[in-house]
């Protein structure tokens, strides 16, 4: 576990419970060693832990987590346990505080079932040096960017389905109804976000087309390529 020291290890080791296995209908976790987990489980269950340590420790206005809890889920501190559910192990502290103080162990299950397995006081030197937020400018920057991205994301999706008819004749890939970090897409030099996605008839075994779409800050968006799958 990322960042796990000794002392919660120890607090924890005792707490840790068994959960029925995953359905039939999961799909497999191409990060985590063959265990499977329902899809878009890990962002998930990234918000619904940061969430328990945010009530757990009064509220927003005396508790507030690390920025990684905010972030991409891939970059969150979290482990994957053999039973399928999810550890995060994170710092938190009051806000406009320099330095955590609180460290929180939470596990989430596939059926969404949360436990804080550690909540209290963040062992001697471990946070120290680590500067919190500035006037909590930097969780407004990370929920702005996320905002702009889920805008994108959904931007893309329905110049898409516009393109290619409506969704009567056309549907595009999964992942662009699901975590917008976890879309097909990258950012250009202008700031600007390009999805590349895939999709087709509704009734289709596999897709038969490929879509690219641009969206700027301004919300402008622009179709690059709708046409056959390339390579």
């Amino acid at each position: 576990m990322k960042r796990l020291i000794a002392a919660v290890t120890l607090c924890i080791t005792g707490l840790l419970l068994s959960f029925p296995s995953v359905a039939q209908t999961d799909v497999v976790d191409p990060i985590s060693q063959g265990s499977t987990y329902p899809p878009y489980f890990l962002p998930r269950a990234k918000n619904l832990a940061r969430q328990a340590a945010i009530q757990e420790n009064g509220g927003l206005n005396r508790y507030r987590p690390e920025l990684s809890m905010y972030g991409p889920a891939l970059e969150a501190p979290f482990e994957r346990n053999p039973d399928g559910s999810v550890s995060f192990n994170f710092f938190g502290g009051a806000p406009g505080s320099r330095e955590w103080d609180t460290v929180t162990t939470v596990r989430v299950a596939p059926d969404a079932t949360v436990d804080i397995l550690f909540n209290g006081p963040a062992p001697a030197g471990v946070g120290s040096g680590k500067l919190y937020y500035q006037e909590d400018q930097s969780l407004l920057k990370v929920l702005q960017e996320g905002s702009f991205l889920t805008r994108a994301q959904n931007l893309a999706r329905q110049a898409g389905i516009h393109e290619n008819g409506g969704l009567s004749r056309y549907r595009p890939e999964i992942a662009m109804f699901g975590p917008a970090d976890e879309s097909p897409h990258f950012r250009n030099v202008d700031d600007s976000i390009t999805f590349r996605f895939k999709g087709g008839d509704p009734l289709a075994a596999s897709p038969t087309l490929e879509t690219w779409v641009t969206v700027t800050r301004q919300g402008q968006t622009t179709v690059d390529y709708n046409g056959p799958l390339l390579d």
